[in-house]
Formats: structure tokens, sequence, C-alpha cells
């Protein structure tokens, strides 16, 4: 059964074209999961679809460490983004250590003002890692390079 935070991410996720998820991941025995509220147990990417939870295009992850690589010699995906990018995501922008909350709330706004006006996801991520780069508080690389943004890759026989 679904509890009343994966409902409103699913009622959510049905017509979205970016996810964005803002929570903690977890490093499981069968590969990195969500930490969602309310929810039993961390939920791996996997089992989001099982749940009825679609994946979108665009995933966006802002906290701490989601594109970085979790588990070593496991065949499961080793980070969430590609979790996420192996259950369908066409592109997901993570975090490759862990972020300071504030400067990356700055980052988030700059990137979504920057889709908003009509940027593409990698010309988003550029102006805000430049607007970060220019201010005096976040001018630090640590601040404006944490995220990337990682594509699936299509194989084609």
């Amino acid at each position: 059964p679904l509890d009343s935070s994966a409902i409103r991410i699913q009622e959510r996720a049905a017509h979205a074209r970016v996810l964005h998820y803002v929570g903690h991941a977890v490093s499981t025995p069968s590969g990195v999961a969500l930490v969602i509220p309310q929810a039993p147990g961390p939920v791996l990417v996997g089992e989001l679809a099982r749940r009825g939870i679609g994946v979108p295009p665009t995933i966006v992850l802002s906290a701490c460490s989601t594109g970085r690589r979790t588990l070593e010699d496991s065949v499961e995906p080793s980070s969430l983004a590609a979790g996420f990018l192996s259950e369908g995501a066409g592109e997901v922008i993570a975090s490759l250590w862990n972020v300071n909350s504030e400067g990356t709330a700055h980052f988030m706004t700059e990137f979504y003002r920057a889709l908003r006006d009509g940027a593409t996801t990698s010309l988003a991520l550029r102006a805000a890692m430049k607007s970060l780069a220019r201010s005096s508080t976040f001018s630090h690389p640590y601040y404006w390079a944490p995220f990337s943004r990682f594509i699936r890759v299509s194989s084609k026989g």
C-alpha cells in the first residue's frame, strides 16, 4: 500500500517533466534508496515504478552526494543519479559532494530561473554556476561546482 507521501508524489509525478527531490539517499544492500517521509523504510528507485510513480524525463537531486558512487561491487546502480537513469530518466542533475544548504538554495533558484526563461538544463546549470561564482558569498567552487548533468546513453545495437 502507498503511504500519503507516496500518493502525493504519484499524483504529481504523473504529469511532471521535472521531479526535484530534496531528501536524503542511503546505501542499502540492494542499491541506493530514497528516504521518503512517512515511508516505512528507504525506497529503492526501482520500487517507485512498482508503486505507480513514474519517472519524468528530468530529475533534479539537490541533496548531498546524489551523483557520487556509493556501492563499489554491486550490480545495482551505484548512485541515486544512476538509479534514476536506469529507470528511464533522460537526464539527472545531481551533486558530487556534500553541499551547503544555503548555497544550494541560491543555486537552485538561479537554475530554475534560467529554465523558466527558456534555457536547456545544461545552460541553466551553467547560468547558476556563473551566478554563484560572481557572488561575494558563494564564489568558492565548493558552492557552485558540485552539480553535474548525467544523461542516459541509449544502447542501439
